[in-house]
Protein backbone atom coordinates (compact mmCIF):
# COMPACT_ATOMS: atom_id res chain seq x y z
CA UNK A 1 0.00 0.00 0.00
CA UNK A 2 1.73 3.57 -1.12
CA UNK A 3 -0.23 4.89 1.52
CA UNK A 4 0.02 8.72 1.24
CA UNK A 5 1.19 11.22 4.17
CA UNK A 6 -1.69 11.85 6.04
CA UNK A 7 -3.02 15.51 5.83
CA UNK A 8 -2.31 17.52 8.71
CA UNK A 9 -4.84 20.15 10.05
CA UNK A 10 -8.34 20.63 12.23
CA UNK A 11 -10.23 18.57 9.49
CA UNK A 12 -8.35 14.98 9.72
CA UNK A 13 -7.93 15.20 13.55
CA UNK A 14 -10.60 13.23 14.67
CA UNK A 15 -12.47 10.00 13.18
CA UNK A 16 -14.89 10.54 10.58
CA UNK A 17 -13.37 13.98 9.31
CA UNK A 18 -12.41 12.77 5.83
CA UNK A 19 -15.90 12.78 4.62
CA UNK A 20 -15.68 8.97 3.63
CA UNK A 21 -17.58 7.26 6.69
CA UNK A 22 -15.78 5.40 8.81
CA UNK A 23 -11.89 5.29 9.33
CA UNK A 24 -9.44 2.74 10.27
CA UNK A 25 -5.74 1.72 11.11
CA UNK A 26 -4.73 -1.07 9.51
CA UNK A 27 -1.45 -2.88 10.30
CA UNK A 28 0.41 -5.41 8.30
CA UNK A 29 -1.33 -8.47 9.83
CA UNK A 30 -4.79 -7.63 8.40
CA UNK A 31 -3.11 -6.48 5.23
CA UNK A 32 -1.01 -9.43 4.99
CA UNK A 33 -4.02 -11.53 4.51
CA UNK A 34 -5.26 -9.63 1.17
CA UNK A 35 -1.77 -10.93 -0.26
CA UNK A 36 -1.15 -14.28 1.36
CA UNK A 37 -4.78 -15.25 0.66
CA UNK A 38 -4.17 -18.60 2.80
CA UNK A 39 -4.69 -17.17 6.33
CA UNK A 40 -7.65 -17.23 8.84
CA UNK A 41 -10.04 -14.31 9.03
CA UNK A 42 -9.38 -13.79 5.76
CA UNK A 43 -13.19 -13.15 4.85
CA UNK A 44 -13.14 -9.99 7.59
CA UNK A 45 -9.63 -8.96 6.07
CA UNK A 46 -11.69 -8.65 2.64
CA UNK A 47 -14.36 -6.69 4.26
CA UNK A 48 -12.06 -4.09 5.10
CA UNK A 49 -10.74 -4.31 1.28
CA UNK A 50 -14.17 -4.57 0.02
CA UNK A 51 -15.17 -1.38 2.09
CA UNK A 52 -12.43 0.33 1.14
CA UNK A 53 -13.04 -0.14 -2.83
CA UNK A 54 -16.24 1.14 -2.45
CA UNK A 55 -15.41 4.22 -0.82
CA UNK A 56 -17.33 3.89 2.81
CA UNK A 57 -13.86 3.31 4.56
CA UNK A 58 -10.66 5.49 4.70
CA UNK A 59 -7.25 3.54 5.33
CA UNK A 60 -4.89 4.43 7.85
CA UNK A 61 -1.27 3.06 8.43
CA UNK A 62 1.25 2.81 10.30
CA UNK A 63 4.55 4.46 8.77
CA UNK A 64 6.61 1.12 8.62
CA UNK A 65 4.08 -0.83 6.94
CA UNK A 66 5.48 -0.73 3.21
CA UNK A 67 9.03 -2.95 4.95
CA UNK A 68 6.89 -4.89 7.11
CA UNK A 69 4.80 -6.00 4.27
CA UNK A 70 8.03 -6.90 2.20
CA UNK A 71 9.17 -9.01 5.41
CA UNK A 72 6.03 -10.41 5.29
CA UNK A 73 6.38 -11.83 1.73
CA UNK A 74 10.10 -12.63 2.17
CA UNK A 75 9.33 -14.75 5.40
CA UNK A 76 6.68 -15.97 3.34
CA UNK A 77 9.00 -16.88 -0.07
CA UNK A 78 11.56 -18.37 2.78
CA UNK A 79 8.56 -20.64 3.93
CA UNK A 80 7.91 -21.89 0.45
CA UNK A 81 4.38 -20.54 0.81
CA UNK A 82 4.56 -18.41 -2.43
CA UNK A 83 6.89 -17.90 -4.76
CA UNK A 84 9.37 -15.38 -5.23
CA UNK A 85 7.68 -14.20 -8.27
CA UNK A 86 4.54 -14.14 -6.56
CA UNK A 87 5.80 -12.15 -3.62
CA UNK A 88 7.10 -9.58 -6.18
CA UNK A 89 3.74 -8.88 -7.93
CA UNK A 90 1.88 -8.77 -4.70
CA UNK A 91 4.56 -6.07 -3.31
CA UNK A 92 3.48 -4.12 -6.51
CA UNK A 93 -0.44 -5.13 -5.67
CA UNK A 94 0.49 -3.64 -2.30
CA UNK A 95 1.73 -0.41 -3.83
CA UNK A 96 -1.15 0.00 -6.35
CA UNK A 97 -3.38 0.52 -2.99
CA UNK A 98 -3.84 4.09 -1.80
CA UNK A 99 -4.47 5.15 1.65
CA UNK A 100 -2.88 7.27 4.13
CA UNK A 101 0.14 6.75 6.25
CA UNK A 102 0.13 7.71 10.21
CA UNK A 103 3.42 9.74 11.35
CA UNK A 104 4.93 8.50 14.37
Amino acid sequence: MSLRERPQGPDLTRAGDTGTGAEIVVDASVAAKWLLRDDEHLMQADAILRAYDEGTLTLYAPREIDVEMAAVLRKAVLQRRLSAERAAASLQRWFALSGYRLSS
